[in-house]
């Protein structure tokens, strides 16, 4: 598909799926906003997992899936020989993953194999779905894109076992970042495709990326807390924070262009976002000062991108993923 078809609005459009990128922006806003305060102890939330636990958890099941299904059920909706997902289907894989959102919130009222099952269904049905839909010119990377989310719902069990076995999680937490970093850098790779289109975000999105590699790598070699939490912040406040916004306003352009001033303000907010997590992380000594810095950076970017793009995404548009 062409670059002027791909930013044209497809008939019927008013029924795409861009509204998960605008659910995606709003969840981070309010994920963003409990996090930081109940870090550092201002507030109590009704969960029964520690902060740091539900933060991960809902980053890599909760924030990062729902941008990963927006743009790929926008991609099947690119295939103008198949009608695009709305409805009843749009509609239940939403709720399916707002039940597990509200399930994580509520967790200290429920049982714990009530909010596995309520989390685990999103990942699993979106795989499904995304095989129903996948464009026949998919080939082998729609089976990829398949086995990940199979792989993120099984990452996303083991997460639920481990919190109820052992209170913490051993291994299910890095599984689960490995999964949700590497669906939002294929989804990134295929939505700015084009060397000539792609923005400096995506850039700086795998360069947080390697810097998460490298701190993690000497906080293992040194048994060094501060580095390998530094590393952590730049993988999901980092990574998963610049790759799913890139995915997010590109896949969107139809109705604003991704080099506008109000679009690179939002960019630059999430990379300051990215570096003042990793940054406290190294330096716990100013978490104080950089974590609500990083915590207003990311709200403000995400925000912003319900605020420009909130008409685009209500409306719908389509960008071509099938590449």
């Amino acid at each position: 598909m062409s670059a002027a078809v791909a930013e044209r609005p497809l008939p019927g459009a008013k029924v795409a799926v861009q509204p998960l990128f605008l659910a995606g922006a709003l969840y981070a806003v309010l994920m963003m906003a409990l996090w930081v305060p109940w870090f550092l102890g201002f507030i109590q939330v009704p969960s029964a997992w520690p902060v740091q636990a539900w933060f991960l958890h809902e980053l890599a099941f909760g924030f990062a899936p729902i941008i990963v299904a927006g743009a790929l059920l926008t991609a099947s909706a690119g295939d103008t020989s198949r009608k695009p997902v709305s409805g009843a289907i749009l509609g239940s894989i939403f709720l399916l993953w707002l039940a597990g959102r509200i399930g994580m919130g509520l967790s200290a009222h429920l049982a714990p194999w009530t909010i596995a099952a309520l989390s685990v269904a999103f990942p699993i049905a979106l795989a499904v779905l995304t095989a129903r839909v996948q464009p026949p010119s998919g080939g082998w990377r729609g089976l990829a894109i398949v086995a990940l989310l199979l792989g993120l719902g099984a990452a996303d069990a083991l997460f639920h076992y481990e919190m109820f076995e052992f209170g913490r999680t051993k291994s299910a937490a890095d599984i689960a970042l490995a999964f949700a970093l590497l669906l939002l850098v294929i989804i990134a790779g295929r939505v700015v495709s084009s060397p000539k289109r792609r923005p400096t975000i995506f850039y700086a999105a795998c360069g947080f990326v390697v810097l998460g590699s490298v701190l993690a790598a000497v906080g293992v070699l040194w048994d060094d807390y501060d580095f390998a939490s530094a590393g952590l912040n730049a993988w999901t406040v980092g990574s998963i924070g610049t790759l799913a916004l890139a995915i997010a306003t590109w896949a969107s352009r139809a109705r604003r262009s991704p080099t506008a001033f109000g679009t690179i303000a939002l960019y630059v907010l999430a990379v300051v976002s990215g570096l003042a997590a990793t940054a406290g992380g190294l330096y716990p000594q100013w978490t104080l000062p950089l974590l609500p810095i990083s915590g207003i950076a990311w709200i403000a970017a995400f925000a912003g991108f319900a605020a420009l793009y909130g008409r685009a995404v209500s409306i719908g548009s389509t960008a071509d993923l099938s590449n």
